[in-house]
């Protein structure tokens, strides 16, 4: 006979693909098997940690949407996006990823020389994506309620060989993002969807 807690007690999940840095998501299936997300709750190292009064299992997870986009030169990229339930987004949204043309990059590249202080002709490559997240429902365009992690990774380049990468956000206005690179993946946090140029320079 399983024996219930009469009072909430704390459990401790474990597992080495528990990731302090990842967007997780907790979720319980009650013994009358109701489903329930389990918000409050804490993560260090590779455990997550939560209260329940009810003992039976617990669903641990990173929600992520992928794309694969070709570029003209023949190179795949790899977008993904991850995120928490407070980002609010709809269960039925699909990520949009369009490579700019040449002939529309042309201004986001120099754009990202200004921004950078160098000369557009230290720009070995450049690659601009148009990022968005899509509502199949509504058929509109949404923004998340809170920080996304977003992952590009350059499946045909080396990034060893890139001379400096930098990652530019053309909303409101143009900004340098912050990025960690995990093999040939640039990732990064955004809360906000549009135009991203990635460059290989020379200079600062």
């Amino acid at each position: 006979e399983v024996v219930q807690p009469e009072t909430g007690v704390q459990v401790s999940l474990s597992d080495s693909a528990i990731d302090r840095n990842k967007n997780l998501q907790v979720w319980h299936v009650r013994t009358d098997g109701t489903v329930e997300q389990i918000t409050d709750f804490t993560v260090e190292e590779n455990s997550v940690s939560f209260e329940t009064d009810d003992l039976a299992t617990f669903l641990v997870y990173e929600v992520t949407i992928t794309t694969n986009i070709m570029t003209t030169d023949g190179n795949t990229y790899r977008v993904s996006v991850s995120y928490t339930q407070d980002a609010s987004v709809p269960e039925n949204t699909q990520l949009e990823v369009r490579e700019l043309a040449e002939d529309e990059k042309a201004d986001y590249v120099n754009q990202s020389a200004a921004e950078l202080a160098i000369e557009p002709d230290n720009i070995r490559f450049a690659r601009a994506f148009d990022i968005s997240l899509l509502d199949l429902d509504s058929g509109a365009e949404l923004e998340p309620a809170s920080g996304v992690k977003v992952s590009i990774a350059l499946l045909d380049t080396d990034i060893s060989e890139t001379e400096q990468l930098s990652l530019l956000h053309f909303g409101a206005e143009v900004e340098t993002v912050d990025y960690t690179l995990t093999g040939n993946a640039i990732e990064f946090e955004t809360d906000g969807f549009s135009v991203y140029v990635i460059v290989d320079h020379a200079g600062v």
